[in-house]
């Protein structure tokens, strides 16, 4: 049926769609890449990887073994959420040196696959601005920030508790010119995305976030939640496209940033 998009992999043209359960159970044979034996999760998930040939008698297809360690042992995680009002989205991503694996929505009619996707880790940013449909947008002309109670940030941008913009608005005691810019940020925003990477430090977990209000002709607008005097508040700050794509480029650490022993849980959401 024309449209209809099913598991599959392809080396000969570096196709390779699963489930998420085909994915974990891909993660798992990077876990144990000896084992030849191995049978990771659910049988069905096993099944469908030897069925594809993604596994066989010798383990996992030899294209797909920098895939399965990435997933196994990555040394950066990396999500990306898009949000409303454009239509919600969901990549996650496996870094490694050398490597970046990308699980991405299948096009087509089930968003139930994931397209699996190995790149450089340079090409990381691309993939990113891609995604979020990163471009250039007019700066709005209010080079200070705008700090709101965060009830009325989230009324504000996502429309929540009900109440319209100018209501939110007079309850948080915004005047022009901040009142204009802002009324105008809500009218015609196009998304809103986050992008999160974490990685291992030492014992710790470290991590880097972006927050993004993508305006359209509102301009581009990070978010940062904070408290001040033990309440929560939120500050939009009007930037450039090239500014938030400096903050992409920096969500992958380098140098001392990078963790010594290289491990990140890959549990949770595999795609």
């Amino acid at each position: 049926m024309s449209g209809v998009v099913v598991p599959a992999f392809s080396p000969e043209e570096g196709l390779l769609r699963l489930p998420p359960s085909g994915l974990r159970a891909l993660a798992g044979w990077g876990q144990r890449p000896r084992d030849r034996l191995v049978r990771v999760g659910d049988s069905e998930a096993a099944s469908l990887l030897t069925q594809l040939g993604v596994v066989g008698p010798d383990g996992v297809h030899p294209l797909l073994r920098p895939v399965s360690a990435a997933l196994a042992r990555p040394l950066v995680r990396l999500d990306v959420r898009v949000g409303l009002p454009a239509p919600p989205l969901s990549v996650n991503g496996w870094v490694v040196p050398g490597w970046a694996v990308f699980s991405l929505p299948a096009r087509g009619r089930t968003h139930e696959l994931r397209d699996i996707v190995a790149i450089h880790p340079t090409r990381v940013p691309g993939v990113v601005a891609t995604v979020t449909s990163l471009g250039p947008r007019p700066s709005p002309c209010l080079p200070a920030p705008v700090v709101l109670p965060t009830a009325a940030a989230r009324a504000l941008i996502f429309g929540q508790g009900g109440l319209g913009q100018a209501a939110v608005l007079d309850a948080a005691k915004v005047e022009d010119p901040r009142r204009g810019v802002l009324e105008r940020l809500a009218a015609l925003r196009i998304r809103t995305w986050s992008a999160r990477s974490r990685w291992a430090l030492a014992h710790q977990v470290a991590s880097r976030e972006l927050r993004v209000v993508d305006g359209g002709q509102a301009g581009l607008w990070i978010w940062t939640d904070a408290t001040v005097e033990g309440r929560p508040v939120t500050q939009l700050v009007a930037v450039s496209s090239s500014v938030v794509w400096q903050r992409v480029t920096a969500l992958l650490p380098d140098g001392d940033d990078w963790a010594p022993r290289g491990d990140v849980e890959t549990s949770g959401d595999s795609g």
